[in-house]
């Protein structure tokens, strides 16, 4: 009989987490997932403890590690910038020492991000993963380090697979970020809460959006795989300008939403376009994305409606 391999998720009550875990259940793992806070079948782990990470490395025994734990929310990065650096690169130290010492021959996963790349020029879209890394701000900086570490104990011998995922959306997105709160903004006008005018924020950026269900089966896939890349992007490879996100939203609103712009919402540091090339990943995984994003932006204004959309894998 085939033993069952076991998983270990951190940050498993995030958006990404609440998707991967169930992902890794269907798949036939047996998943420890772990949070900053325990919940339901979550136990808690703050990635900050490095004793913490040793005794939930050694005690879940994994044969592979998502490691989804990080600060993502840029605003908060910013305010926060010793904090986030502690999460993200002293945290993923942490679970990259603990997995070196108690579980050697799992395959560990690390989350990086397409906001390394910075702004990148034109004629280097869609990105391949050997484009010049340009991050502008602490958040990309602490992935960029994020890398680093992986780079340094996969020459210790660990089995590291580090993804840039670029923008990934569904069900449970942050309601801070754009499409969830463009939803958001819809719903309480539907209900009476505001009145129909959609606040925002820079509409001629262009953005690579993938839903996360497939974003999830790609990382599945990078699991599974005998010999994965050890970098690689998960992206759609075309990027759609944040107008056009907005058109098919208020398409599916149950009211005529008029449009203002907010300075607000202007960010200081944006990138006019970004894009990624996932042949890489397509090559060696046969992965592309499957789920056409009308599907998404249905999904996403149906939990915000507090509406069925299905399960979340």
């Amino acid at each position: 009989m085939t033993a069952v391999r076991r998983a270990l998720v951190t940050g498993a009550t995030g958006f990404v987490g609440r998707v991967m875990v169930p992902a890794l259940a269907s798949n036939g793992y047996e998943v420890v997932a772990t949070g900053r806070r325990a919940a339901d079948s979550v136990d808690k782990l703050d990635v900050t403890d490095a004793e913490a990470c040793r005794e939930v490395v050694a005690a879940a025994a994994p044969d592979v590690v998502v490691h989804l734990a990080a600060m993502t929310y840029l605003p908060q990065v910013l305010e926060q910038q010793k904090n986030a650096f502690s999460v993200n690169v002293l945290g993923s130290r942490n679970l990259l020492d603990a997995v070196h010492g108690a579980a050697p021959r799992a395959r560990t996963l690390l989350v990086s991000t397409c906001s390394v790349y910075g702004i990148p020029e034109a004629e280097d879209l869609p990105l391949k993963e050997d484009a010049p890394l340009r991050a502008m701000h602490p958040y990309g900086v602490q992935k960029i380090g994020v890398e680093v570490l992986g780079n340094a104990y996969r020459d210790r011998g660990l089995d590291v697979v580090v993804v840039r995922p670029f923008n990934h959306v569904g069900p449970g997105v942050d309601m801070r970020l754009s499409v969830a709160f463009f939803a958001g903004q819809i719903v309480a006008a539907e209900r009476g809460e505001r009145e129909p005018i959609m606040r925002v924020g820079n509409l001629a950026a262009r953005r690579d959006f993938t839903d996360v269900r497939d974003v999830v089966r790609a990382y599945l896939m990078l699991l599974e795989h005998d010999t994965p890349p050890v970098l690689v992007n998960v992206a759609s490879g075309r990027s759609i300008p944040m107008s056009g996100v907005l058109e098919a939203l208020r398409e599916r609103a149950r009211v005529d939403m008029q449009i203002e712009t907010d300075p607000d919402r202007m960010r200081p540091l944006d990138t006019p376009d970004l894009a990624g090339d996932a042949s890489l990943i397509a090559s060696t995984c046969g992965w592309k994305p499957e789920i056409p994003l009308e599907d998404t932006w249905d999904r996403i204004l149906a939990w915000v409606r507090d509406e069925p959309y299905g399960d979340a894998w």
